[in-house]
């Protein structure tokens, strides 16, 4: 089963820790009333969803 992990296009590390990986398209932090990220490497807050790179994770 594939994931999606969020990258911040500024730092270019995760965005989120992985134990935020979501399955599939389930991403709550990525609708408009729930939209709020600190960036897990860098800690800047992410305020746009277009400061975000998706990424898909394919386990072996």
């Amino acid at each position: 089963m594939s994931r999606i992990l969020a990258i911040h296009r500024d730092c270019g590390g995760p965005a989120t820790d992985d134990d935020t990986i979501y399955p599939g398209d389930t991403i709550p932090f990525l609708t408009e009333e729930e939209f709020a990220l600190t960036c897990f490497t860098c800690l800047t807050e992410i305020s746009d969803r277009s400061e975000l790179r998706l990424t898909e994770v394919n386990p072996q």
